[in-house]
């Protein structure tokens, strides 16, 4: 199953849409080849003057457009913290700057085939979160009874349910969100994986936070 296809018809087949899987690690080596390649986006966070920031942006519009955020701190050869997201690009248009920094690195998906040879097939640990929209709910439908939304509650209108559920086993988190006047839900997973960087590292990280919550599907 692909997560995160910018063709509506290919996007569509799964009847899951991803919105946004995030990668974060808390230390990774910072090879040579890493540190020459983030020093051009310098960007302080905070206290830490050797943090970095950049973004690969996809040429296709909003709403399946998709881009990368890459953020990470640097002290000395290590990443003490480093954050991998792709997501939908945003109906608002990017700053000029970030616009710049993206073509110069080649944009969303190609500036991609720059970067994982930096990081040379780290397999480290990843807390991961998986945010995506459930477009087809006959073919996933869920153990879960929602309520009949909206619902009047006292001078207040109920019209948005959340469902959290945990599973302490397997160190993963589910938020389910109903909406009133549709069928589609929200499904959020997330979760510690095993993980290595590579152009296929979403999608994995998506397939395996989604077999991690298959349990709560009838017949799947």
């Amino acid at each position: 199953m692909v997560f995160f296809e910018e063709s509506g018809k290919e996007a569509l087949k799964s009847g899951v849409i991803g919105f946004e899987i995030n990668l974060v690690a808390k230390s990774l080596p910072a090879s040579p080849a890493f540190r020459d390649f983030v020093l051009p986006f310098k960007s302080q966070c905070g206290p830490i003057e050797t943090a970095f920031s950049f973004s690969l942006i996809s040429k296709i519009a909003h709403p399946l457009g998709l881009y990368v955020w890459c953020h990470g701190h640097i002290e000395g050869e290590r990443l003490t913290r480093f954050i991998l997201s792709l997501q939908r690009k945003p109906k608002s248009t990017p700053s000029s700057n970030l616009i710049q920094i993206s073509d110069r690195l080649g944009g969303y998906p190609s500036g991609l085939s720059r970067l994982w040879p930096t990081m040379a097939e780290q397999q480290a640990e990843y807390r991961a979160e998986f945010t995506g929209m459930i477009t087809e709910p006959r073919r996933w439908r869920l153990k879960i009874k929602r309520s009949k939304l909206p619902k009047k509650v006292a001078a207040f209108t109920l019209d948005q349910e959340e469902i959290h559920l945990q599973n302490p086993r397997e160190k993963t988190d589910v938020l389910v969100t109903f909406f009133s006047a549709q069928s589609e839900y929200l499904l959020q997973i997330k979760s510690v994986l095993d993980l290595k960087l590579d152009e296929a590292c979403f999608e994995s990280a998506s397939e395996q936070l989604w077999r991690k919550a298959n349990s709560l599907f009838i017949n799947k």
